[in-house]
């Protein structure tokens, strides 16, 4: 063949050398994927325990303030830390249950 038949082949040839590069780490992909179907550790045991009792208790903080910011007795100033307080919970909250439901979803 000619020159121009070489630099043809020559690109196929370099073409084929990349993909064949890029498979290993598609291969990584996927066993991390496999991966991904693993069993909590220990540390996620606990913390995934800890979380359900911190849900709990904050569920019930919420449910005070919100019972004592329906009252008709509270001054401006209690009222404002109430609902600051109340914000705030609602964030940790739904913080933990975040953090909760990826623990959930991990196998036992």
């Amino acid at each position: 063949g000619n020159y121009t038949q070489y630099r043809a082949w020559k690109e196929l040839q370099e073409e084929k050398q990349q993909d064949e590069k890029k498979k290993p780490e598609e291969e990584k992909h996927e066993r991390i994927r496999l991966n991904e179907t693993r069993k909590k550790t220990f540390n996620e045991k606990r913390e995934f325990d800890q979380l359900g009792k911190d849900i709990d208790n904050l569920e019930e903080e919420k449910q005070e303030i919100e019972q004592k910011l329906a009252s008709d007795q509270l001054e401006v100033d209690k009222i404002t830390e109430l609902s600051i307080r109340l914000s705030q919970v609602n964030d940790e909250l739904n913080e933990k249950s975040m953090r909760w439901l990826i623990l959930s979803e991990i196998e036992e």
